[in-house]
């Protein structure tokens, strides 16, 4: 019986078709989505293109419209881990003072992209356990930071909760705790970021009597902002997370079961200003894990991405979360200079409209 045998050549030439495809596959996923969505007011109008590695990506032609911001479909890019800037050339024109007289800028401005992803990572590494991961991902933002010179990150931990404490918390409440917050607050205690945090262990409590005792709200200012259906969620949910501005706002939370999503808890954001945010709308219902990625997003990323375009003029994205949204916009100056800005209220979880009185579905 003869053995064939399998020539050298053919060998390597499968290995490297599977390196190959392996390459691929990891530059297919490393790749960052990006929408940029031109905001162009009356008066203006931009005739600009978009490139990314030397090629270009789309153009962009758009006229405003008096009084109201003209918006056309959004620039879609891909970002690869290589390319960290993106190109925009053309030219754009505005008034120039009095009506019906036009400046025109030309010119071609590279803008710096910079990717939060190697921070943000630990927030969506599968397996491991969440308090942990959002540990790691607290010492990866700072280094991060202090590399880009950046002074807005002011998360810190505090205290480690004990079992103990947990299991008091949660029959003060009648209900257990999300399994990602216990984790989080077993390892690293309540967050801080400023003048915002978690609330203490020691103080869960439900999310009405939170609001008298801690944010110092008159009831009858609770009774004319709520509606009854939300005044009845605010006593069967639990207060977790407080915002400090110019009003207060907070991250509710009620447990399951819930008419819309089952064995999943409904989370509400709320503030003294804007009403009510049902995170959980149209079936979103996520878990604590992916609020938790929202509170980043909305008081960590957003923060830092303004910083770094005040400071340098780059962009900040995060590869990790899904499609990046940008708005550009044109500088009315005596050079040609445009910006872009990420958008807040884009992701799935800012979709849901504020709803104002109108209480959330129970």
């Amino acid at each position: 019986m003869i053995r064939k045998i399998q020539p050298p050549f053919a060998c390597w030439t499968l290995a490297i078709a599977l390196l190959l495809l392996v390459l691929r596959m990891q530059s297919v996923s490393s790749a960052a989505t990006v929408d940029i969505e031109p905001v162009v007011y009356g008066g203006h109008a931009v005739d600009l293109s978009i490139l990314v590695g030397g090629h270009e990506q789309c153009t962009i032609k758009l006229k405003g419209a008096d009084g109201t911001a003209a918006k056309n479909a959004p620039c879609r890019l891909s970002l690869s881990k290589a390319d960290d800037s993106i190109v925009v050339a053309g030219n754009y024109s505005f008034e120039n003072g009095t009506k019906g007289r036009y400046a025109i800028r030309k010119g071609r401005q590279t803008i710096d992209v910079v990717d939060f992803e190697p921070a943000s990572r630990a927030l969506t590494r599968p397996g491991a356990p969440f308090g942990p991961r959002v540990s790691e991902f607290m010492k990866s933002a700072r280094l991060f930071a202090s590399k880009y010179k950046l002074e807005s990150f002011d998360m810190e931990g505090g205290k480690p909760a004990s079992s103990a404490e947990i299991d008091r918390a949660q029959k003060r409440l009648g209900y257990a705790l999300p399994p990602e917050l216990v984790s989080l607050l077993t390892t690293i205690g309540e967050i801080r970021q400023g003048d915002n945090a978690m609330t203490s262990v020691a103080k869960i409590t439900d999310s009405y009597a939170t609001m008298r005792q801690d944010w110092g709200t008159d009831e009858a200012d609770l009774t004319d902002s709520y509606s009854p259906t939300m005044l009845a969620f605010l006593k069967a949910s639990t207060l977790l997370y407080t915002e400090v501005g110019d009003g207060l706002g907070g991250l509710l939370f009620r447990p399951p079961p819930t008419k819309a999503c089952g064995d999943e808890g409904i989370y509400i954001w709320t503030t003294q200003e804007e009403g009510t945010r049902n995170l959980s709308m149209d079936g979103a219902c996520p878990n604590f894990e992916r609020v938790f990625r929202w509170l980043v997003d909305r008081f960590v990323i957003e923060r830092l991405a303004d910083e770094m375009q005040e400071k340098a003029g780059a962009v900040l994205i995060d590869s990790s979360s899904g499609v990046q949204h940008l708005a550009l916009t044109i500088e009315d100056g005596e050079a040609f200079r445009v910006a872009l800005n990420r958008t807040w209220g884009e992701s799935p979880l800012e979709d849901a409209q504020s709803t104002g009185k109108q209480g959330p579905k129970k």
